[in-house]
């Protein structure tokens, strides 16, 4: 069985501090871990795909260089924009960042391989409630989906 990867980086990274505050993964033991898991008598990795946002100046630069160096991984990296926003108490201005297509990304690319037959099983790192519609419309395809968190408040109901 073909076993896909799918990580949202910045839901998996944010839920893993959470938990554990000072643990390193070692992707590589991992993917091998998590294979065995789904499938311990035919499991074969054929990729990991991690979507997470990205602007220059960030420091994951050299995280997201070093995974991509590691047999079967692809980056995703989408966009950080600034967002400006007025506080309704005060009205003072102030401005904050945040992640632009990075789950309509996993979620476009995890449907079509699935729709191509490029997996039979995926598992999502992730426990974002966005992500449900694509899990199931995958299921329907026949494939095989789980989904992989560091439990907690991470993890949605749905």
């Amino acid at each position: 069985m073909r076993v896909a990867l799918f990580f949202d980086g910045n839901n998996f990274y944010r839920s893993l501090r959470c938990q554990y505050k000072d643990v390193e993964i070692d992707y590589e033991k991992l993917v091998d871990w998590v294979t065995k898991q789904v499938d311990p008598e035919k499991g074969s990795f054929i990729g990991a795909y991690y979507y997470t946002g990205y602007c220059e100046k960030s420091s994951l630069e050299r995280f997201l260089g070093g995974l991509e160096l590691r047999r079967g991984f692809f980056i995703r990296r989408e966009p950080i924009v600034e967002r400006e926003s007025e506080c309704p108490s005060c009205h003072s201005t102030f401005r904050y960042q945040v992640e632009k297509r990075v789950d309509t990304r996993l979620v476009a690319e995890m449907v079509k391989m699935a729709a191509i037959d490029a997996f039979d099983q995926a598992v999502v790192f992730s426990g974002d409630e966005d992500l449900v519609p694509a899990l199931e419309t995958v299921a329907s395809l026949g494939k095989q989906v789980f989904v992989a968190t560091w439990g907690g408040y991470s993890l949605s109901r749905a």
